[in-house]
């Protein structure tokens, strides 16, 4: 029979077993939030390029103002988000009349942003036949 100061003994060995089985298991999960936490940070800094990205080329897309005897003009653009569905454009059309597109998408970030430069790309595919009012009047 064992005695009972080394029942306590391998009562102790036994709960310092268990310790260090949730202690393996403790750290390796912590292991593994670790490796996710790097991963979202990596994709969140991949984002946050990808976006800049698309500002700047969202911001080369908007137009030079015309040079109009008659008219001074300026423009302030400043999207609600890095991009947006806002956006302005100018056409001289057939009789040289200036046209002023102003738009604003529903919404904000890529999805605005796509909206709005693929209504841009259709009025440059009409821009020289676009008629004046006097003639949509008719």
């Amino acid at each position: 029979m064992t005695s009972t100061a080394e029942y306590h003994l391998q009562e102790a060995e036994a709960e310092a077993a268990a310790l260090l089985r949730a202690n393996t298991h403790l750290q390796r999960e912590v292991d593994k939030r670790q490796r996710i936490e790097h991963m979202l940070v990596r994709r969140n800094r991949q984002m946050l390029a990808d976006l800049r990205l698309a500002a700047e080329f969202q911001r080369s897309l908007l137009p030079e103002l015309p040079a109009l005897p008659h008219l001074d003009m300026a423009v302030r653009y400043r999207p609600y988000a890095q991009v947006s569905g806002d956006v302005y454009d100018f056409a001289l059309n057939r009789e040289g009349a200036v046209g002023v597109l102003v738009g604003d998408a529903t919404g904000h970030g890529l999805t605005a942003a796509f909206m709005t430069m693929l209504a841009q790309s259709s009025l440059d595919s009409i821009r020289g036949d676009l008629p004046t009012d006097a003639t949509l009047s008719r």
